[in-house]
């Protein structure tokens, strides 16, 4: 069900070496909060969770996860059809609420500026849990980059985030976990 190192890599590889693609060049260096979130998933988890990835760029951390990306991306999803095509900063999203125990979203929420506040709540209405990865910089210049912990808890009523963990200088990986 989990995507394991081995799969990561070899599905990397496939992009890479894809004409015109470069965004699995650094997959060396993402592994460790794709392996991370994994890991967080299963030791919270009870059964088998439902999850809802989004942005995965063709490789989600499982293959049992109903996916969400804009359609420009479709080319990057190695299964038939995403389970939602739909542009993240188009608010509400055509999803249900609280029908999913996770909603993960790795180096997505940094695109999404100036809707990242929308977007978040967004995610905390449809999921039980929130998984995020955000790079450690932020760009002032073109808007987007880090959310820094100060944001994400004026945005969820002072609460701080379950999980904080830096991820080397590459970002920063924030679990909310509210159910099981």
């Amino acid at each position: 069900m989990f995507l394991t190192e081995e799969s990561f890599f070899s599905a990397a590889d496939q992009y890479r070496n894809k004409e015109g693609t470069r965004y699995w060049g650094d997959a060396k260096r993402r592994w460790g909060y794709h392996k991370r979130s994994i890991e967080i998933i299963k030791q919270v988890s009870l059964g088998t969770p439902r999850i809802l990835e989004i942005g995965t760029m063709g490789i989600p951390l499982s293959s049992e996860s109903d996916l969400l990306d804009m359609a420009l991306h479709k080319d990057f999803y190695s299964r038939k059809d995403l389970r939602y095509e739909h542009d993240l900063r188009c608010i509400p999203w055509p999803i249900e609420d609280r029908i999913y125990d996770w909603v993960v979203a790795l180096r997505v929420y940094h695109h999404l500026w100036p809707m990242q506040r929308e977007c978040f709540e967004e995610a905390l209405r449809i999921g039980r849990n929130l998984i995020l990865f955000v790079p450690a910089v932020k760009n002032h210049e073109v808007k987007q980059g880090t959310i820094l912990p100060s944001e994400f808890r004026a945005w969820y009523s002072d609460i701080r985030p379950s999980i904080i963990e830096p991820m080397a200088e590459f970002g920063f990986l924030y679990a909310w976990i509210r159910e099981k």
